[in-house]
């Protein structure tokens, strides 16, 4: 079975056909196109989009700029883009019993002696081992994944390879540490109306950008140097690190912490994932710790990181999920270079010239894909996913465009702060111990408020000089939504006297903090 060549694929077509492909055939039809994958998860989803822009880099990878504007006008065709996958074909097998197998530990035989676990544990929400012994797997229950299908256990190995969290002593994380948020940029219009082609090939570099925009040896090139799993894993029983000089920086599509080997049963039984079946099933796998130790100044081209300010000599940090999920205070981190910030490499590469003729063409914004795993160590809190405008502006509209997010973020930062704050405060007692997460309050304002922050960006884009109109509005949506949720929260409870008084006392901190949101607008608002 080969997870490149073999037609295994659910996608969707733009009239909305469901389909199954291959890799290679993702080109197709251009009279009814496919517009996107149809995976069984939404994590899988986001890595077969990672996997599938992996194997575009490597084999199809655009000498310069100018090839990578003509191939988004001219796609390859079927016949075009299997030639180039073909020579690959050996790196994708996933049941090679006695050789090199996809994201699986090259010693096969060291591996037959190695720990059973149930298929169900590459899940990544799915219940610990400590969960069932204690007895603590309330929501997602054991059992409830027995039998995988050999390419959707292809795949969900690649997603735990990709998000790799914690998983005890000598369990490595991913390249990005556990649980990094994937940042993939889409075309403006990518829904029904833009191609998979187009959604893929957005975050295809040029050589030349690779080169610039991504450290490491890029000289190094041996199969294995690129996909670890075709040649003898680089173990860390003494917690040596690989590094981007120690193999090609192409590497980090297919960064393989975890040494896993899949075991494959004649066996026609359903998966139960997706009600498929199959010649063989992977109802188990066999694993031990002490993988590769991904480390050093890894920059991943689809994730944003952020420099240690107070150890500037250290590599940047992937940024991770939040239990505060993924809102608009995150967009500059994301979507303009700016101290102590790191874009992702494929929203940097929106600024080229030709990138940026093929989006202004039909546009100028382009989508921002945001997803990835809330991670406590091994624990999986939640799986974010969201869909962000960035704009393809000139270097000084993108300074002003910065200073006007950040300026309209803060006062967002104020007022939920002063929300959740009011909120408390008319509820307990000064000083009291408050069980339970006033921070529900606060994500409910930055969603209430987050089409209108969108909307006040594109009109800035459009009319940088009318910003202090624009700031009265924003200023008003931002003091309507607190009040709004104050109100509804605080006064909807009963009350009596003494808590009258606390209410009393909550609105006035909220009066305060509209008070200084105003102040700090002053300037702006003229």
């Amino acid at each position: 079975m080969n997870l490149l060549l073999d037609k295994w694929l659910p996608v969707v077509r733009q009239d909305g056909l469901e389909d199954t492909i291959a890799f290679y055939e993702i080109t197709d039809d251009f009279k009814n196109p496919v517009v996107d994958i149809k995976a069984p998860r939404p994590d899988f989803t986001s890595a077969i989009y990672q996997l599938l822009i992996g194997v575009l880099q490597v084999m199809i990878e655009p000498k310069d700029n100018e090839e990578w504007e003509e191939l988004w006008k001219a796609p390859p065709n079927v016949k075009e883009i299997y030639e180039k996958l073909l020579p690959y074909e050996s790196c994708f097998i996933i049941n090679n019993p006695e050789g090199p197998a996809f994201m699986q530990d090259y010693d096969w035989k060291a591996m037959q002696s190695a720990k059973e676990v149930q298929v169900s544990n590459l899940l990544i929400n799915a219940p610990g081992e400590n969960a069932y012994k204690e007895n603590r797997d309330h929501f997602i229950k054991r059992g409830f994944m027995k039998t995988l299908q050999p390419y959707w256990a292809a795949i969900a190995l690649y997603t735990l390879q990709s998000f790799s969290p914690s998983g005890g002593q000598g369990i490595r994380v991913g390249l990005r540490g556990g649980g990094p948020l994937t940042v993939i940029a889409l075309p403006q219009e990518y829904d029904i109306r833009s191609s998979l082609w187009k959604k893929l090939w957005l975050n295809v570099l040029s050589r030349e950008s690779f080169r610039t925009l991504i450290n490491g040896d890029h000289t190094k090139s041996e199969l294995s140097d690129i996909f670890p799993w075709m040649a003898e894993t680089r173990t860390s029983k003494n917690d040596e690190l690989t590094t981007p000089m120690d193999v090609n920086p192409k590497q980090m599509y297919f960064g393989m912490p975890r040494r896993v080997r899949l075991q494959f049963e004649v066996s026609t039984c359903p998966c139960d994932l997706t009600s498929t079946t199959s010649p063989y099933s992977v109802r188990n796998y066999r694993s031990v710790n002490k993988g590769v130790n991904y480390g050093g100044p890894w920059r991943h081209a689809l994730s944003s990181y952020v420099k240690d300010s107070k150890n500037p000599e250290n590599p940047p940090n992937p940024k991770k999920g939040s239990p505060e999920g993924i809102s608009y205070r995150y967009w500059p981190d994301i979507s303009i270079s700016s101290e102590p910030y790191i874009i992702p490499a494929n929203i940097k590469d929106l600024e080229n010239e030709e990138k940026e003729k093929a989006l202004v063409s039909e546009s100028l914004e382009a989508v921002m894909w945001v997803c990835g795993y809330d991670m406590d160590n091994a624990k999986t809190r939640n799986w974010y996913d969201k869909t962000i405008p960035t704009f393809i502006l000139p270097p000084a509209q993108q300074i002003r465009i910065l200073d006007y997010s950040i300026q309209m973020i803060s006062g967002a930062e104020l007022m939920s702060r002063v929300l959740k704050k009011a909120i408390k405060n008319s509820w307990y007692k000064e000083k009291a111990t408050v069980r339970g997460n006033l921070g529900v309050f606060g994500n409910e304002f930055w969603e209430a408020t987050e089409d209108f922050f969108y909307g006040c960006l594109r009109e800035l884009v459009i009319d940088f000089d009318a910003y202090p109109a624009i700031f009265e509005k924003w200023q008003k949506v931002l003091i309507h939504t607190a009040e709004e949720i104050f109100e509804r929260v605080v006064l909807s409870a009963p009350l009596d006297g003494s808590n009258m008084k606390r209410v009393i006392g909550a609105r006035k901190v909220l009066q305060n903090g509209i008070w200084k949101l105003k102040k700090s607008y002053k300037n702006l608002i003229v």
